[in-house]
């Protein structure tokens, strides 16, 4: 099964990567360095279950010689700490680095606002990939970050 067909940072270059961890690339762009940071975007409940798969597939990569890295941001679309907490906690996904704790105002002003924070972000972490599940405001906002 294929997990993720995740565009990087240059110019139309792709990585495959299945539910086991193993990638294949379709040009050479990872060639060069020596691992890959990627950022992952989330902010509801579905985005949890889906960066559950990916991102034990990610960490299965750590003993390999090009290792892939996930940065995790939450941007707190809906967010309870009860409720987020137990979904981190019962997928074992890692806790996010950052929290946009953006959980209210409407579409317009909260994705305006996860727009400024994710773009932050990424430009302090300069990942090489940038992953968004979904269709929500923080996949909007990610996606227009990125």
């Amino acid at each position: 099964m294929t997990l993720l067909i995740m565009s990087l940072s240059k110019k139309n270059s792709k990585v495959i990567i299945d539910a086991r961890g193993k990638y294949k690339l379709q040009d050479n762009i990872l060639r060069g360095w020596a691992r890959v940071d990627i950022v992952t975007i989330v902010g509801a409940r579905p985005q949890f279950i889906k960066c559950s798969a990916f991102s034990k597939a990610i960490n299965s990569t750590h003993q390999t010689a090009q290792p892939l890295y996930e940065t995790i941001i939450h941007t707190g679309q809906h967010y309870d700490s009860a409720m987020s907490d137990n979904f981190f906690s019962e997928l074992e996904i890692p806790c996010p680095k950052y929290n946009l704790d953006i959980s209210n105002g409407t579409h317009g002003s909260s994705t305006g606002r996860m727009l400024e924070g994710i773009e932050k972000v990424l430009l302090e972490e300069s990942p090489q990939g940038v992953v968004v599940f979904g269709d929500t405001n923080s996949t909007l906002s990610g996606a227009l970050a990125a």
